[in-house]
């Protein structure tokens, strides 16, 4: 599975949605890579604060979807 296009917005919705389809442990260490992958390649794109929220938002998301993989096999 890979990002249709790259603009930065359109990687951007993909790495979320590859967040979102995570469900196995070791898959969490590979979205955190993506994550900062994505701000190596497209950090610039973005003001200070702006990269800030959207780094924040990405790594809540990945850690709703490892709570809620915990909650389901506990």
């Amino acid at each position: 599975m890979a990002a249709t296009s790259k603009h930065y917005l359109d990687v951007l919705t993909w790495v979320k949605s590859v967040i979102k389809s995570i469900n196995h442990p070791l898959q969490d260490a590979t979205a955190k890579k993506l994550i900062r992958n994505y701000f190596t390649m497209y950090g610039q794109k973005f003001t200070p604060d702006e990269k800030i929220n959207i780094e924040r938002d990405l790594r809540l998301e990945l850690d709703v979807v490892t709570y809620k993989r915990k909650q389901l096999n506990d």
